[in-house]
């Protein structure tokens, strides 16, 4: 069952200080490239900002390897691997489908969740001091976080990290929190009387879009099996009934199996919630954001510039820097894709 936005108190219109001017930023599409390289993907990027760093992370484009790249000072760093050594032994972070990037506050690391493609387990992995930890599984007593294998999990930082992903069998969107240490049992993300449910089940190839809310509460952002994007927020006693995104005369429906993708910013000392996707109408990456009055949402925006995307795009906005990123066809009839971005703070609406 879905409600409309206006019908869910979220709370949105809360005043937070301390998020400094953005300064100049990025409001013309560039590439993700350096001297000599360009980032190539054929599934879609993550991305997670921390200080003022900028970081974006891809599957590549001729390997199940993941590469990581930084920007900061206005040049992004050569492309690394992700992987390191422990007790002597090499590791590296493979997946088919889509990483997740999030920074937990709490600490300052950098995390990084996957799908492994040969035992369809979610692993994590924090990058800590320039060093990336040995992957673990993520699970607990009784239960392991397993997906498909061309499913990819969501990851949410801000004050703790929670993660989301579609079951393994069926449609149903689980989720779990880092308890420092410990994964908290897994859960299906529902209600009375209803369960989120993702079009990215097998054989689809995404999931949901898992973002940090107010304080502590987590916020799920999801395209259901009719395409329309849904969100529910994690409330202390349980997870609000699902919304749609959506005002008069228009819903947000997502093209094939794309993700959409979704952060909080602040405008005027208030906190927003800014939802983006590529529309299945035209193949438009769009955009809209919460009102706090009214169905709640603003009219759709094309984002100027961004062309017609194949993959799910990917958001981050914080205190000093933001990212939005979306990828184009390297070339026509191929998956393969180049990768974009610009910052989401220069858009209308959200400036």
């Amino acid at each position: 069952m879905k409600q409309t936005m206006k019908n869910l108190s979220m709370g949105l219109a809360l005043s937070l200080a301390g998020f400094a001017n953005q300064g100049l930023a990025q409001s013309t599409p560039q590439q993700v490239a350096g001297s000599g390289w360009q980032a190539l993907t054929n599934a879609a990027p993550s991305v997670a900002v921390n200080g003022t760093t900028e970081y974006v992370a891809w599957k590549s484009e001729t390997s199940q390897k993941i590469m990581i790249s930084a920007l900061n000072g206005g040049a992004w760093t050569t492309p690394a691997v992700v992987g390191g050594t422990n007790a002597g032994s090499t590791w590296t972070a493979e997946t088919v489908s889509s990483p997740a990037l999030a920074v937990d506050d709490t600490t300052g690391y950098l995390w990084l969740a996957w799908t492994n493609p040969s035992s369809e387990d979610i692993y994590v992995s924090t990058l800590v001091n320039g060093a990336w930890t040995y992957r673990e599984a993520v699970g607990g007593s009784g239960w392991k976080a397993e997906t498909w294998k061309y499913g990819a999990p969501a990851l949410s930082g801000g004050h703790g990290i929670s993660l989301a992903w579609v079951g393994h069998s069926s449609q149903d969107i689980w989720y779990a929190y880092w308890n420092y240490p410990g994964w908290s049992t897994q859960q299906t993300v529902s209600g009375s009387g209803w369960t989120a449910q993702s079009e990215g089940a097998p054989p689809g190839w995404t999931q949901a879009e898992l973002v940090q809310g107010l304080g502590s509460i987590s916020t799920l952002f999801w395209n259901d099996p009719s395409g329309d994007v849904l969100m529910s927020n994690d409330f202390p006693f349980g997870w609000t009934e699902a919304a749609g995104v959506a005002c008069d005369g228009w819903t947000a429906t997502v093209f094939g199996n794309s993700t959409p993708a979704a952060a909080y910013f602040i405008l005027n000392g208030n906190f927003y919630a800014a939802v983006f996707w590529i529309e299945s109408s035209n193949g438009l990456l769009e955009y809209s954001y919460t009102t706090g009055s009214g169905c709640g949402f603003a009219d759709p925006a094309t984002v100027g510039g961004s062309g017609s995307p194949f993959l799910a795009p990917a958001v981050a906005i914080g205190p000093t820097v933001s990212i939005l990123e979306w990828t184009k066809p390297n070339g026509p009839h191929t998956i393969n894709s180049t990768i974009w971005y610009l910052d989401p703070t220069t858009l209308s609406g959200l400036n």
